[in-house]
């Protein structure tokens, strides 16, 4: 492969030689994929009795709509995610004349935790849930995944060890992204009064950065809010990513 540059002033483009040593060591041993919409229906054409119950061969075979979360990588070929999606059987009685009674029985939306492996595309169920609620399949997704790595991580009420994803799952915590570390998030003292009196408010926001210890948070807050970014930090490395600006003469 050939490496090019261009020279702002003569607007030419010129070839570098690429680095033998370079050539010699970078080979491509294998290749991953992730393909959520072939994951999700060889999980929906198995669950069918579980999923749909009796009527399952009558639901149609498109896609319901869905929303993900890449929680983690491990061991660079397993990929931990979360699957949240609307039941079929749900939405088809909800457009026909079926009684209110059978279709509060009936799960409006599913979620389903797995890993799977990137290279042979095996995969195992971990957890299901389900929701009366399906208007926000993305702040429902959103709020599972973020729960579980508290869980992991054991921060924020998730450092009180009688404090459960299952409870978890009905009280809200905010986030932010701001690429700091601060130990009041697993500060056991401070969030025991949040989990034993069942307080609304919890005493702080949890840091993506705690949740993800080893990663620095980049986001795309500068994107959304049109927002120049001049330098990118590391927390625990002494490098810093900077962008030169060049005013036009």
């Amino acid at each position: 492969a050939e490496a090019f540059y261009t020279d702002s002033e003569n607007e030419s483009s010129h070839s570098l030689p690429p680095c033998q040593d370079d050539i010699d060591q970078i080979t491509i041993v294998s290749e991953g994929y992730l393909r959520i919409d072939a994951l999700l229906s060889d999980i929906l054409g198995r669950k069918k009795k579980m999923i749909y119950g009796s009527t399952g061969s009558q639901i149609s075979q498109v896609l319901p709509d869905y929303y993900y979360n890449l929680i983690s990588i491990e061991q660079s070929r397993s990929a931990k995610l979360a699957i949240v999606f609307k039941n079929p059987l749900f939405s088809r009685l909800s457009s026909s004349l079926a009684s209110p009674s059978k279709r509060q029985r009936v799960p409006a939306s599913f979620a389903v935790f797995l890993t799977i492996d990137l290279f042979d595309q095996s995969y195992t169920e971990t957890k299901w849930f389900q929701n009366a609620d399906s208007n926000n399949l993305q702040n429902w997704g959103n709020q599972l995944a973020t729960h579980h790595q508290m869980s992991v991580m054991q921060v924020g009420p998730y450092c009180v060890p009688t404090f459960t994803e299952n409870v978890g799952a009905k009280r809200r915590l905010k986030t932010h992204e701001r690429n700091e570390d601060d130990e009041d998030e697993s500060n056991f003292e401070k969030w025991k009064l949040f989990v034993n009196q069942n307080r609304l408010k919890a005493p702080k926001d949890i840091g993506m950065s705690s949740l993800y210890p080893s990663c620095d948070v980049i986001t795309n807050g500068a994107v959304t809010t049109n927002t120049p970014v001049h330098k990118i930090s590391c927390r625990y490395f002494p490098l810093e990513l900077a962008y030169e600006t060049r005013q036009s003469s």
